[in-house]
């Protein structure tokens, strides 16, 4: 029971994220214009119509390079392969640029049977991981600073730029409690 509320959430996440012009759920001026209703249904019918093996794709996620690279280069087709005949239900970003990320990632929506998922964990911001994209303080400058209207306008600046290049889920912010001060990859991101 569990395992198919997870699914059914992820298809309903997909279908609020990466619906496309000829579907009845579209976006107008970055508004949704499908129900929630509406979207749901598509969730459900789409869930239904998953074999096993597809379900648990839908729960894979591969890197996702996302520096240029042209349509026949080896690893672009691996790419198409997962969407195209495997399902993987998404991407988690790494290098590039904003346009790139967001060339490819609509690239590979095409190809794909069922909307694929942009990832990242965007805890400094997108320039944390792309090049040219926003980047803000740590999670622990925001702590130290005290103000949780920078904190929150921080996020929206990422959730913006990164849905701009396709991106659906951000994991971030991270609520790690600094406990090994001298752990390198814990430092900055907890906020204390």
């Amino acid at each position: 029971m569990r395992f198919k509320f997870l699914v059914l959430f992820a298809v309903v996440l997909m279908v609020i994220g990466s619906c496309s012009s000829t579907e009845k759920i579209s976006s107008q001026a970055g508004q949704l214009t499908a129900s929630h209703e509406e979207a749901e249904a598509w969730a459900s019918k789409t869930l239904e119509g998953l074999t096993l093996e597809q379900k648990a794709a839908q729960m894979l996620f591969e890197v996702l390079d996302t520096s240029y690279m042209a349509e026949d280069h080896p690893k672009f087709q691996y790419f198409v392969e997962l969407v195209r005949d495997y399902d993987l239900g998404g991407f988690v970003l790494s290098g590039g640029t904003p346009q790139d990320a967001a060339r490819l990632l609509n690239r590979l929506q095409q190809e794909a049977d069922i909307p694929v998922f942009g990832s990242n964990a965007f805890e400094s911001g997108p320039g944390q991981m792309l090049r040219g994209a926003s980047e803000c303080p740590p999670n622990m400058a925001f702590s130290a600073i005290g103000d949780e209207k920078l904190a929150d306008q921080a996020g929206r600046i990422g959730a913006r730029e990164g849905r701009a290049m396709g991106v659906h889920i951000t994991w971030s912010p991270t609520v790690d409690i600094l406990t090994r001060p001298e752990n390198p990859v814990q430092g900055g991101r907890s906020f204390g």
